[in-house]
């Protein structure tokens, strides 16, 4: 049987024309989303964020991460120099402040995509001698398009086309596509968009439905023949009745509100409350951590999911350091056989007491039971132990 050679090249790349799902190719690549497509930047983007639900959301699910400890591993725990490499690392990342840049970068999440400068330099204090990043700064994905070729350009007035920007020099975090010919990633404010929309537009209705019968207008009767001076002089006398709004019809004339029938109960209270809850189910693929009324059972539940959402963003962004800066910072300076340190956070899961205290029982009958240390590093402080002769007293 004869093995065929697979091919040593990319064949379905984006850039050279033959991607059918582009009708026409340009130099710079735009983003897919078709309610970018008439604007320069992500402004729609910006007005999905500025909702008061994904604030709240996207920070619970931003500082979830944030709060975990991190760490640094050798890439080869037994090579000297990639142990060495590791501790420097560490330093490095507690001197720009990695949380801060992790806050800002696991937005990635809503657009899709961000992108951080790393500003080389030489470095002092524990890191003196080596080039490190003096600071990393989060930029606006907006400013930035890619060209055909894959390579980074920053968008200016004076190069509207975009100024190619050099390797290694920025970090690029993207999210959520499908495949990787979305070189922008697939943002969640995409899913967001329609839900937003509706509790913008119910927000504004419900406001004019407030101040229509809040503050009702007033309704003034004339008779046929009076002059629109007269008119006029009368709806001054509803404004003075400290009213925003009236109406004047001629005697004779009835203006009555249309209410189409329906059955059930509909308001824009209840609208609201359902798009909330499509916005928190699209963020955190659950509700029960941030709407009243769910039973404990049903939490532990949603809180399963939620962590395994915090475990995927933590991993998102520790992969995307350790593929792309590391290696850089790596390379620059020890050899380029050095394996690379490994940025990881350092997700606890809770432990199940209910579970720990069956097994212990379990043990106890079979002899064995905690020591006192053992007792308080699994249950904490705060217990004392009952005294022998009290027991089934």
């Amino acid at each position: 049987m004869t093995v065929s050679t697979p091919a040593f090249a990319e064949l379905a790349g984006t850039g050279d024309g033959r991607d059918i799902t582009r009708p026409w190719i340009s130099e710079l690549e735009q983003p897919r989303d078709p309610r970018l497509a008439h604007s320069t930047d992500w402004g729609v983007y910006d007005t999905i964020r500025k909702d008061d639900r994904v604030k709240a959301v996207m920070e619970q699910r931003v500082r979830a991460v944030v709060a975990q400890d991190w760490d640094v591993l050798p890439g080869d725990d037994t090579d000297p120099r990639s142990i060495a490499a590791a501790t420097a690392m560490k330093a490095q990342l507690a001197r720009i402040g990695l949380d801060r840049v992790t806050e800002k970068l696991l937005w990635a999440r809503l657009y899709g995509i961000q992108i951080a400068e790393l500003i080389w330099g030489p470095t002092d204090g524990p890191l003196n001698g080596l080039i490190g990043w003096t600071r990393v700064r989060v930029r606006h994905a907006r400013r930035f398009r890619f060209d055909r070729n894959g390579r980074l350009r920053l968008l200016t007035r004076a190069a509207p086309g975009g100024i190619v920007m050099p390797d290694r020099h920025f970090w690029v975090v993207r999210s959520g596509a499908t495949h990787d010919d979305e070189v922008y990633g697939e943002g969640l404010a995409d899913w967001l968009y329609w839900p937003c929309f509706f509790k913008r537009n119910g927000i504004r209705f419900w406001n004019i439905f407030l101040d229509k019968f809040g503050s009702p207008p007033a309704r003034l009767t004339y008779a046929k023949g009076i002059t629109k001076a007269q008119v006029k002089d009368a709806m001054a006398l509803l404004r003075a009745l400290s009213t925003d709004s009236g109406i004047a019809i001629p005697e004779g004339i009835a203006v009555d509100l249309l209410q189409a029938a329906r059955s059930g109960t509909a308001d824009y209270r209840e609208m609201i409350a359902v798009m909330n809850a499509a916005i928190t189910t699209i963020i955190l693929s659950q509700t029960m951590t941030t709407e009243d009324g769910s039973s404990m059972s049903q939490a532990k539940v949603h809180a399963g999911v939620k962590s395994e959402i915090v475990k995927a963003d933590a991993d998102l962004l520790s992969e995307s350091f350790n593929d792309g800066p590391a290696r850089w910072w790596t390379d620059l300076n020890f050899e380029t056989d050095v394996a690379a340190p490994r940025l990881l956070r350092l997700l606890d899961e809770p432990a199940d007491l209910k579970l720990i205290a069956e097994t212990d029982e379990i043990l106890a009958r079979t002899g064995w039971v905690r020591t006192e240390e053992s007792f308080r590093d699994v249950y904490g402080d705060g217990y004392e132990r009952i005294a022998s002769t009290d027991v089934g007293g």
